[in-house]
């Protein structure tokens, strides 16, 4: 017995004996609680293998590890709390017991592994020597935090930049408002004197009370201005945080 299904919904309007599955279709969230309980979350060590052809790039035959690591990037801007994560390999040569302190070949190495590389079984591993093991931890903790602070130095100055930026707006934008306040206020004031030298008590009055609500509209523009930039000028909040998700053991051959 065979089913005809699809997964695409325009297909299935148009062909209505397929069988239309979605996301929430009984079978796939059946299969997605299957592999969940499959999935081993200590299991963080996989092995490739890839030939030196594919990878395109400069690099000696030998064993290496790719160290994927996930990049969490928390700030809090204006209240608002925003976390982005991204990838970023490092790839350590064994042989040469030293991370390859080249971004742009590792990048190409990591992106050409995982599309030429041919999964193999993590108990042929080949024997590793204590000592390269224990060099690689500490390199690669080193290379890890290095990275994690120029990272963070670099973001904090973009914040830096922006803020520069926005205050900046921010201060045009009332300046502009204020003078034009100013001007209103000029006005009521020559009302004022040309009512006073005519002793006109109504025009007076008038010309009083416009004075006064210019002013009390001017004070309030400045506390909204000063609050803005104190606004602006916080600190960002900003935390990076790094997470380990996967050692790739890789044989370039």
């Amino acid at each position: 017995t065979s089913v005809r299904l699809t997964f695409n919904q325009e297909v299935a309007y148009k062909y209505r004996d397929l069988t239309f599955i979605n996301l929430y279709n009984p079978i796939i969230q059946a299969a997605l609680i299957y592999f969940a309980k499959q999935r081993n979350e200590n299991e963080k060590t996989f092995r490739f293998d890839v030939k030196k052809e594919d990878l395109g790039v400069e690099i000696n035959k030998g064993l290496y590890f790719l160290s994927i690591y996930q990049i969490e990037t928390s700030k809090v801007i204006f209240g608002t709390k925003k976390i982005t994560n991204t990838l970023h390999p490092f790839l350590y040569d064994v042989k040469e017991c030293r991370i390859i302190d080249n971004p742009e070949l590792t990048s190409k190495f990591y992106g050409k592994a995982q599309i030429k590389g041919s999964y193999q079984r993590n108990d042929e591993f080949e024997e590793i020597d204590s000592d390269v093991i224990t060099n690689m931890q500490f390199d690669l903790a080193e290379a890890v935090d290095d990275f994690r602070t120029q990272y963070t130095d670099e973001l904090k100055l973009q914040a830096d930049n922006s803020t520069l930026m926005i205050t900046q707006q921010t201060q045009a934008y009332y300046k502009y408002r204020i003078d034009s306040m100013k001007v209103f206020i000029k006005n009521a004031e020559d009302r004022l004197d040309i009512a006073r030298a005519i002793n006109n008590e109504k025009e007076i009055r008038n010309a009083e009370g416009a004075l006064r609500l210019h002013f009390s509209n001017l004070r309030n523009l400045e506390r909204e201005m000063e609050d803005e930039i104190e606004r602006v000028s916080k600190d960002h909040e900003l935390e990076v945080r790094t997470n380990l998700l996967s050692i790739n053991y890789i044989n370039v051959k």
